[in-house]
């Protein structure tokens, strides 16, 4: 099997649910060999996957900061904004200098959005986009969104791992829209935002989608 091949067996994989048919028990018996088969089997194939998606130059879990921004350049995106913030880092009372990025990818409109972990790790990311899959087509991916104008669109999947190899098997089952036409649920915050008493998530996103170039409000199809 190809190293691609690889990877979307992995990607695929559920290390509970193998642990699981193999002994017959439940893994909600934490006593039971299932379980501990799981956690085994979960640290193997994450192991195994950082390797391929490395070797690929691809994303993956705990990925440095510099490595996501040159698998993102590598493939299309350009950085579109940057949110300087002061988080805590490993401890509530340290002062840590981090950072929240877009990228913007404009020959497929995806919106990629991230902040970092002590400012060295990716934290949470994000893909947003617009992508209708071709008629008789069936898609296996974990893709969020769809069911609206007359197809299936989707609009958002989790950036940490795998985004790449998601993409290209994106493209050999649909299109992405150059133009949004539909609205995803947009999360422009980063991880300090939600710490705020009463914080507004549609006021911080209206906020940040001001800041972005013209070129890009225009395909998201918002002026923010």
């Amino acid at each position: 099997m190809d190293k691609k091949g690889a990877i979307d067996r992995l990607l695929a994989a559920d290390a509970l649910d193998i642990a699981e048919k193999i002994t017959g028990e439940s893994i909600h018996d934490d006593k039971s060999a299932a379980t501990a088969l799981g956690m085994g089997l979960h640290m193997v194939l994450g192991q195994k996957k950082r390797e391929l998606l490395k070797e690929t130059n691809d994303t993956y879990f705990s990925m440095l900061v510099g490595e996501f921004c040159a698998v993102l350049i590598m493939n299309g995106f350009t950085k579109v904004l940057t949110v300087p913030f002061i988080g805590t880092g490993y401890g509530d009372d340290q002062n840590v200098q981090e950072y929240f990025y877009l990228f913007w990818n404009k020959d497929k409109s995806i919106l990629v959005a991230f902040d970092t972990f002590n400012d060295k790790s990716v934290n949470g990311a994000k893909a947003y986009f617009n992508w209708r899959e071709y008629e008789g087509q069936w898609h296996d991916m974990p893709i969020n969104g769809g069911g609206r104008h007359g197809g299936f669109i989707g609009e958002s999947i989790d950036a940490r791992e795998g985004l790449i190899r998601y993409i290209e098997r994106m493209e050999m089952g649909g299109e992405f829209l150059k133009k949004w036409e539909s609205d995803p649920f947009l999360w422009l915050l980063h991880y300090m935002d939600t710490k705020e008493p009463g914080y507004n998530y549609k006021a911080i996103n209206k906020e940040r989608i001001k800041l972005l170039p013209a070129e890009v409000r225009a395909a998201i199809n918002t002026e923010g």
